[in-house]
């Protein structure tokens, strides 16, 4: 039998969604993850963004906000892409704050505010575990020289002058039910320290490798990690004072993993511990201090605390019908309804923010224990004697008519905190999680997570 010539050697097959098409640009933004083809056609772009990413999140691309400078968030023109139940969807997004969209300011669509998506010609598909979406958006968008209420522009145009680099940013994340970018925890631009940019009026160049090819095998899917471990706070340790400050969401083993919800990145830190468990007692008062900030204009530092009804809080992103079937019971005074809605409110958890930072090591302590974890956060502020003076003081007594299960949450994001069990008054002491977890983990036996000040008389905190 003769040996097999050139002609009868295997070629490698590349299924059509990883084929960049012919007249397309294309270029990596995540190694052998997610990748930008496109193509400039007359007074448009045509683009195409194709990644490995689930249901439950988005891609994201678009011009920065120093588009001649360097990759930059802040006024950056960008659109969000990410497959729903009835198909593909592309979003127009401004950035003029590094927050999640409250409705008004943050990470929002330009539609939130009463502008143009400039995004049309969507499809996409589904296929040997990669989505890919299409769209195509004017060279020169029609909300061009519009501003946000701080001042970061709307719409951006693309430079297409070949020869020309513009600076781009890009992002992988969770979306949330509404539609909303959250943080970008599958990666960004720009993570690695260097700016990207790219030259999107030059002659067509493809230099993306097949993210997929028949035959091969996808590698598996990492088993997620296990959420911390933190101690059930309140009843279970004798807590009547709650010392409520931001900080990171924790990573692999934070918000999402404890809650099982997408998380902007950040979250509340409840005596030290990221998004405890609260057990309290009916008839018993509690005293929660908060440093979640008080300046409205600052939105990435604007969280008033509230107690609610709802499992993922936001009240001001609700419309005044919607906020007629949540209840807050704790932290905001409504001051205009009627029959078909709540119009007015007043948020009284608002004082000077306490916000612990992440510092270098800290992405690696994510995957150990949380003594280790919150061992490599800034939260030098919580040590602060003038800034805990200024604390918002409010007061919650649990009573009969308080439901079993409440939350705390932001009035302004959703989901930054978790839940509240509410126990009897002569019940018996919890002591275990539903899961059967004790009030203290092994692992933080001998943890104490900060050194609290200006705690008020009766507290035991921990």
């Amino acid at each position: 039998i003769p040996s097999p010539g050139p002609e009868l050697e295997c070629v490698e097959q590349v299924p059509p969604i990883a084929q960049t098409p012919d007249g397309y640009n294309c270029e990596n933004l995540l190694e052998n993850k997610y990748q930008v083809r496109w193509k400039v056609d007359g007074d448009d772009i045509h683009v195409e963004l194709v990644g490995f990413i689930d249901d439950s999140m988005y891609m994201g691309f678009g011009i920065s906000g120093r588009p001649q400078k360097e990759t930059w968030m802040i006024g950056a023109d960008v659109v969000v892409v990410d497959m729903t139940e009835s198909g593909p969807r592309a979003q127009d997004i401004f950035m003029d704050q590094r927050a999640q969209c409250s409705g008004e300011a943050g990470v929002c669509r330009d539609t939130d505010i009463d502008f143009t998506n400039g995004v049309k010609d969507i499809s996409g598909e589904q296929d040997f575990g990669l989505t890919m979406i299409r769209y195509t958006r004017p060279l020169i968008p029609a909300d061009i020289g519009q501003v946000t209420s701080s001042n970061a522009a709307v719409d951006m145009s693309i430079p297409v002058t070949p020869g020309v680099d513009t600076y781009i940013v890009w992002a992988l994340g969770p979306i949330s039910d509404n539609g909303n970018a959250l943080f970008h925890s599958g990666g960004y631009a720009k993570q690695d320290g260097e700016s990207v940019s790219l030259d999107f009026g030059r002659s067509p160049q493809d230099n993306c490798p097949p993210l997929v090819t028949i035959g091969s095998s996808l590698a598996p899917t990492p088993t997620p990690p296990l959420p911390f471990s933190r101690p059930l706070i309140g009843d279970s340790d004798g807590s009547i004072v709650f010392d409520c400050h931001i900080g990171p969401s924790g990573g692999p083993r934070g918000y999402t993993s404890i809650t099982g919800k997408p998380s902007w990145g950040i979250a509340w830190y409840i005596n030290g511990y990221l998004i405890p468990k609260l057990i309290l007692r009916r008839g018993t008062t509690y005293t929660f201090r908060v440093n979640g900030g008080f300046d409205k204009n600052d939105d990435a530092n604007y969280h008033p605390f509230y107690l609610t009804t709802s499992p993922e809080g936001g009240y001001f992103q609700l419309t005044p019908e919607e906020r007629l079937n949540e209840k807050p019971l704790a932290g905001i005074t409504v001051t205009e309804s009627d029959a078909t809605g709540v119009t007015g409110f007043e948020s009284t958890g608002v004082a000077p923010i306490c916000r612990y930072e992440t510092a270098g090591e800290s992405a690696e302590a994510e995957l150990g224990p949380y003594e280790n974890y919150f061992q490599t956060l800034d939260t030098s502020c919580a040590s602060n004697q003038l800034l805990m003076d200024e604390a918002a003081i409010l007061t919650f007594t649990p009573d009969d008519t308080t439901p079993d299960t409440i939350y705390y949450h932001c009035v302004t994001h959703k989901n930054l905190g978790f839940e509240i069990e509410v126990i009897a008054a002569d019940g018996p002491t919890v002591t275990k999680s539903p899961t059967g977890a004790p009030v203290k983990e092994p692992e933080l036996d001998g943890f104490t997570p900060v050194e609290l000040v200006g705690q008020l008389e009766g507290s035991t905190l921990r």
